[in-house]
């Protein structure tokens, strides 16, 4: 890694200043190796005080601090009825969860806005039970935890053991909540998901990655990863092209669907449903207006390179969450844009519903979360 001579210059200020705490040398690909006397990086991100010892917290929100952050996620569980939901333990690795995540999958974005995002995601897959299992039909696989994460179907932790960046992290290293130590993550098991921690990353990191790639099945990562550095050579992933040709060989297919809710009334039944290869799955769940199915199937890959370079689905939280349920679609059909889409369109708008709440109950669309674009390059991604 190279750095100019002015932020070398830098460097040696700060390593002789008695105010600033340099930040880790992991993060130098954007430029957050010093602080100001403001407590700020060059390029506005800051520290946070963090409940954990060996974890360091950042937020490009001077504001939206650790407590700014607990304060509104007290207040949507208020809102949604959910205060008692999570144990002070699973509060805090919660919170910490969430604030790790717009820093380490979506740094292009405001934390306070994504951090607002996850809490919201959360209310609407599980209402904050981090204990909650949603059994499946007909062998479409169990979704676990807080974000509904799911093993058995779509092979999501196996996606994220296999291809997540984790001790090279553009952001440094991701620790494991309970060492404090950089996580293991081929020891980690399905019951891990029932971790806060573990849960929250292993999904916003694929919902990272699906929206920045503009819907592309995981199967196509590793050539769009390739192709996208070579468009963008100075980018924040850098990985061997070993990496690159290992991930396109385990690379696997991935669909999924989240079913409409018909009904508002508070309960915590989960539908799921067995999805085609498109995952297209149909079901009706309980449990305020949230009920979810998820259709997940292996099919054939029918991607092109032109979808790959060019796919006509936005680079948004809108194509990162749409496609986290209805599942990748990078040529737009069967995607969650299409009309009479009643998988995702129910699950984006009780997204935005509970982030209207953050906002003083301002009446929010579904096109808010397009306004959060996300960069081209797939993150922490080998």
């Amino acid at each position: 890694m190279h750095f100019s001579f002015t932020t070398l210059l830098l460097l040696l200020v700060t390593a002789t200043s008695s105010i600033a705490t340099p930040l880790p040398a992991e993060d130098n690909t954007l430029d957050r190796a010093h602080k100001n006397k403001n407590n700020a990086g060059s390029n506005g991100v800051i520290e946070l005080k963090s409940p954990h010892h060996n974890l360091k917290l950042y937020t490009n929100d001077p504001s939206y601090t650790f407590s700014a952050a607990r304060k509104d996620l007290l207040h949507l569980m208020s809102w949604a009825g959910d205060s008692n939901r999570l144990s002070t333990s699973h509060m805090t690795e919660t919170l910490a969860a969430i604030l790790d995540v717009p820093h380490r999958y979506f740094p292009e974005l405001p934390t306070r806005k994504i951090a607002r995002t996850i809490m919201a995601d959360i209310r609407a897959e599980s209402d904050f039970n981090s204990g909650n299992v949603s059994p499946g039909r007909l062998g479409s696989g169990d979704s676990w935890g807080l974000m509904q994460v799911s093993q058995d179907g779509s092979k999501e932790l196996t996606l994220f053991q296999q291809h997540a960046r984790i001790g090279s992290s553009r952001a440094g290293p991701l620790i494991d909540w309970q060492t404090g130590k950089t996580l293991k993550a081929d020891s980690l098991s399905k019951k891990d998901l029932l971790r806060p921690w573990v849960n929250i990353h292993v999904a916003a990191w694929i919902q990272a990655n699906l929206g920045k790639s503009g819907s592309l099945d995981p199967y196509d990562w590793a050539a769009y990863h390739r192709r996208s550095r070579k468009r963008s050579p100075k980018g924040d992933d850098q990985v061997d092209e070993e990496g690159d040709d290992q991930s396109e060989r385990k690379g696997s297919r991935k669909g999924k669907g989240k079913g409409k809710s018909d009904g508002e009334g508070k309960g915590n039944g989960k539908g799921k449903g067995k999805g085609d290869n498109k995952g297209n799955g149909k079901t009706k769940g309980k449990g305020k207006g949230k009920g979810k199915g998820k259709g997940k199937g292996k099919g054939k890959n029918t991607s092109s390179n032109s979808n790959i370079d060019h796919s006509p689905l936005p680079r948004t939280m809108r194509t990162a969450l749409g496609s986290w349920v209805a599942g990748p679609h990078p040529d737009g059909h069967g995607s969650y844009l299409q009309p009479g889409d009643n998988i995702s369109g129910p699950y984006l708008q009780n997204i935005v519903k509970a982030v209207s709440v953050f906002y003083g109950g301002q009446r929010l669309s579904a096109g808010w979360l397009d306004g959060l674009v996300l960069n081209h390059e797939l993150v922490d991604y080998q």
